[in-house]
């Protein structure tokens, strides 16, 4: 794997970027108090405005230097799936839970859905956000794998000095009817419907297979030895290094240094796996359009809007319904 950036240039610009997302904070709560200290009210809010354009800049040039990995392969064409993620720490933006710096790629046609798997090493990284993969030991879910048409890979490689497992599940034809999973390390998930429109969505399985045996018998699954750069897919259980694996199997976070369980997920959706009919989705370019935030929110890596961050897709199309009737 090949970096755009050097580590010592990383740590120097995720430090940057830290350092202001903690002046912001600042800031944004001496607004909200007053401005108290500052000559006017418009002298903090350019203050503000400065320091989110710096954090803005800092955010794309960490972008910018993301690598692109070659991760996983198509059971059903043999095509190599690649990425654009940082493998070198969970301290990277990439990995940020609620506000992932991740690019929006043209993945393989069969791709479907990327899950996965933490094993920690001995030293976890201090950093100001929410990281969370899953467990320490990979896993399939069942609610995909019961499909036909579905298939998954398991591959592995470090992050620093982490192990990370994919799991990335394949369609052939495509399965379009029900719900994925949230996209590895991030609380939703993006895909194109059927008009080829981007569109947006939340599912966390609550039910987990561990025993993984099974699933490589029945053809369902197949695995990649870790760090093999060739990708060669197997679907034999002799020798396979992903079966009895020690580890935690909570869903972990960890922030600071810390490490914790996770509580039970809000977004579990306990009613229907089957997504709802297409014209009530709404594409997030629409949503942009309509709050006014298309340039700044079509160009950059997030996933939406920060003021967009808590709301369900139902609220969403409150919001946007209010914004139609000023």
């Amino acid at each position: 794997m090949q970096k755009i950036i050097s580590m010592e240039e990383r740590g120097r610009l995720l430090d940057s970027y830290f350092n202001i997302i903690d002046i912001l904070a600042k800031l944004n709560k001496d607004y909200d108090e007053g401005a108290d200290g500052y000559s006017s009210e418009e002298e903090l809010l350019k203050l503000i405005e400065e320091k989110r354009t710096a954090a803005q800049e800092l955010r794309k040039a960490y972008l910018n230097g993301i690598p692109t990995k070659a991760v996983s392969k198509c059971p059903f064409t043999g095509k190599v799936l690649e990425r654009t993620i940082d493998l070198s720490g969970i301290n990277g933006l990439w990995w940020d839970y609620d506000n992932p710096a991740r690019l929006q790629e043209e993945l393989l046609p069969t791709f479907f859905a990327m899950d996965g798997a933490l094993q920690l090493g001995d030293t976890i990284e201090a950093f100001p956000f929410n990281c969370s993969v899953g467990p320490e030991v990979p896993f399939v879910l069942p609610r995909l794998l019961k499909h036909a048409q579905i298939k998954a890979v398991l591959s592995s490689f470090p992050i620093g000095s982490h192990r990370l497992y994919f799991i990335t599940y394949y369609s052939e034809p495509m399965l379009s009817e029900i719900r994925r999973t949230n996209d590895i390390g991030t609380y939703c998930y993006k895909y194109k419907d059927r008009e080829g429109r981007l569109q947006h969505d939340f599912y966390e399985d609550p039910a987990k297979d561990f025993e993984l045996e099974d699933w490589i018998r029945s053809g369902r699954l197949l695995w990649i030895e870790p760090d093999d750069e060739n990708l060669t897919l197997r679907g034999y259980v002799t020798g396979c290094p992903y079966l009895d694996l020690s580890g935690n199997r909570k869903t972990l976070v960890l922030y600071e240094g810390r490490v914790s369980e996770a509580e039970e997920s809000q977004w579990i959706l306990e009613s229907s796996e089957f997504l709802p009919d297409e014209t009530d989705g709404i594409p997030l370019e629409e949503i942009a359009m309509e709050i006014g935030e298309e340039e700044w929110f079509l160009e950059t890596d997030n996933i939406y809007p920060n003021e967009l961050y808590d709301l369900s897709p139902e609220e969403i199309a409150i919001k946007i319904n209010e914004e139609d009737g000023q």
